[in-house]
């Protein structure tokens, strides 16, 4: 570990020796919308240094409407390389109206590259994390969409609790919002 400025950084550590990577973008988000730049800026770089880095971008979900317009351009200003085409998971939890502006509803993480299987598997640990974060279900909701390439990114929808349209073409539907862990056991 050190303490420096993390995306002046990327130049020195990428690429690595291994040329296996797991970058996180933990952004302040003071600046909403440069925020957004900044981490989508690195993510580019990212790619170009090393293809195959899975980078995990966490993101506020303070007003729908901004994250959604970052969501949607976010594959389109990232490196296509056809022998690594990178693939997108997004992944969010929110406990408000997502289009309000009355401070956090909730929080996001685009994954590039993700892991194998992760989306088939936060469809058992999301609705969990919900119900704990959201005693009232009905404001809130959970999401995971996924998509192979920035080519197949449409405005589709996805059947999910209270959810605007999804900015990708395969989507894990969300499951029942209780508690799996209830009663001692797990589904």
């Amino acid at each position: 570990l050190e303490c420096a400025d993390g995306y002046a950084r990327l130049k020195h550590w990428l690429p690595n020796v291994e040329r296996r990577a797991l970058v996180l973008i933990d952004p302040p988000y003071e600046d909403t919308r440069g925020d957004f730049s900044a981490a989508a800026n690195a993510t580019a770089e990212i790619l170009k240094r090393l293809p195959t880095a899975v980078i995990a971008i966490w993101y506020p979900i303070k007003d729908g409407r901004d994250t959604d317009q970052w969501l949607a351009s976010l594959p389109s200003r990232l490196p296509q390389d056809a022998a690594h085409p990178p693939q997108f998971l997004q992944s969010e939890v929110w406990i408000h109206p997502r289009d309000t502006r009355v401070g956090l509803n909730g929080s996001g993480i685009v994954i590039v590259n993700p892991p194998w299987q992760i989306a088939e598997r936060m469809q058992h640990w999301l609705p969990a994390l919900h119900a704990l974060l959201d005693p009232a279900p009905a404001r809130g909701g959970w999401t995971a969409c996924h998509t192979c390439s920035a080519s197949t990114v449409a405005a589709t929808s996805c059947t999910r609790t209270m959810r605007a349209p999804c900015c990708t073409a395969r989507c894990v539907k969300p499951g029942p919002t209780a508690n799996p862990w209830r009663y001692g056991r797990r589904r």
